[in-house]
């Protein structure tokens, strides 16, 4: 199994992206926070470009600070999470 590890940088907010590759590569991701609440939309876009699908496998919150909740409202309105 491989791996990537994404920090996004958005300023003084917290939000990664794991990116998960089985054996036939097919990708998983895992988003972890989303920082402030306009940087939501900053997310989707990376995933939408930088990922080869327009969804998120699991969204992990680690504490709902603002600059680490505040993004997946615009996250859970524009992207599906199973």
């Amino acid at each position: 199994m491989k791996y990537e590890l994404e920090m996004l940088s958005l300023g003084n907010a917290d939000s990664s992206i794991v990116r998960f590759y089985n054996e036939k590569n097919w990708e998983s991701i895992v988003l972890i926070d989303a920082g402030n609440p306009g940087d939501g939309e900053k997310i989707v876009n990376h995933i939408n470009r930088y990922t080869n699908q327009q969804y998120v496998d699991l969204a992990i919150c680690t504490h709902p600070d603002k600059d680490h909740i505040g993004g997946f409202f615009t996250v859970v309105e524009k992207l599906k999470i199973n």
